[in-house]
């Protein structure tokens, strides 16, 4: 299972929609792609960044005039994109495409969650236990550091791609 980190959606959506149109043979169409529910709950409060109609207009413009180059209403543009996309992904119903449910998130918690990236680690954790082989695809490196110490795997893309290569391992099926 590749357990879709949020930062992923926002920062490398393009290469989240390589893996997902992966061809017949390659070793990236053995890769089941989970996203969790944490990662779907962070998508929907970023994708309101700097929307007038969710909130007071003259705060929304008073924080865009403080964020001179627009990054939070960028943010709030690639996270609605990554909804759209995560949408269509599960819409297609692919064995290859999983989300958790709330009540699975709920039944990973092994520790006091006290943020998205410890939900996420409980994820990976969870999915570990049931005999998936998991890795965590991030660009946050304390969230991979913290993966790493837990014995869960975690890449960013270009080393995502060299694992795929060159691993035995399949990432779709239970041990």
């Amino acid at each position: 299972m590749l357990v879709v980190d949020t930062n992923i959606f926002i920062s490398q959506l393009s290469q989240l929609r390589q893996l997902s149109r992966a061809k017949a043979g390659s070793p990236q169409e053995l890769v089941v792609i989970y996203i969790p529910w944490a990662v779907l709950r962070e998508l929907d409060v970023l994708k309101s960044r700097h929307t007038p109609n969710n909130r007071d207009f003259r705060e929304a413009e008073e924080e865009e005039e403080e964020d001179k180059g627009g990054r939070s209403a960028e943010l709030g543009r690639k996270a609605r994109a990554a909804i759209n996309f995560v949408n269509e992904l599960l819409g297609q119903k692919s064995d290859r495409v999983r989300g958790q449910t709330g009540a699975e998130e709920r039944e990973a918690e092994v520790y006091a969650a006290h943020s998205a990236d410890d939900r996420i680690l409980q994820t990976c954790l969870k999915l570990k236990s049931q005999g998936f082989v998991t890795v965590l695809y991030t660009n946050d490196k304390n969230l991979a550091n913290m993966a790493m110490v837990s014995k869960v795997d975690a890449f960013r893309f270009d080393f995502l791609l060299c694992w795929l290569s060159f691993s035995s391992l399949i990432v779709c099926c239970p041990l």
